[in-house]
């Protein structure tokens, strides 16, 4: 926790039944609702200070200025790589990153990870759905693409928050000279190895 790295993959769980899958995207789906509040206004890392405010066991409080402070960290570190990104935090269930893209990076998509990105800075194209280009299959359940064959495209920016479901492509395209800044909830993340 609390590292900064330069890599793409941030994914992925076993495969489940049907019943299964529903019952894990109606918890997503509350866990979603939750988070995004949460996530809204306060993002947590281990290099700051949390604070521990009164209420139920598993609460923390990461302050607003604290949450800037990671944004403004990370700026300073990208140089001319396409991302860096903070673990803010890893649960059962799901996890978070503090996340700055300075290029496009590749296509993706999780068999069984759903994602949450709230947009904090900069602009950004989401292509989402369709079929990967070129796709390439990694550890962790998880496949990369050179782009998007088909799929939608939507316009971001800062306030925006958005919900990709467990196997769906995706693409998040920087303009040239860009850079994007957003908190990426990960449900049902497979273990990291």
């Amino acid at each position: 926790m609390g590292s900064t790295a330069d890599r793409e993959d941030l994914t992925e769980k076993p495969g489940r039944s049907s019943r299964a899958t529903k019952e894990t995207a109606m918890r997503n789906l509350w866990g979603l609702i939750v988070i995004a509040g949460l996530v809204g206004t306060a993002v947590c890392t281990a290099d700051l200070a949390a604070q521990e405010p009164s209420g139920p066991a598993g609460f923390v409080l990461w302050p607003s200025a604290d949450v800037d402070a990671i944004g403004d960290r990370l700026e300073r570190e990208i140089g001319d790589r396409a991302m860096v990104y903070e673990t803010i935090r890893n649960e059962d269930g799901h996890s978070v990153y503090y996340v700055l893209r300075g290029q496009t990076g590749r296509a993706e998509y999780h068999e069984t990870e759903a994602d949450l990105y709230v947009v904090h800075r900069g602009r950004a194209t989401f292509v989402i759905g369709g079929e990967l280009v070129g796709a390439e299959s990694l550890p962790r359940k998880q496949q990369r693409g050179s782009g998007i064959r088909g799929g939608t495209r939507h316009e971001l920016g800062p306030g925006d928050i958005l919900h990709v479901p467990m196997a769906t492509a995706h693409h998040i395209i920087i303009p040239a000279g860009g850079q994007f800044l957003y908190t990426l909830v990960k449900f049902d993340e497979e273990p990291l190895q």
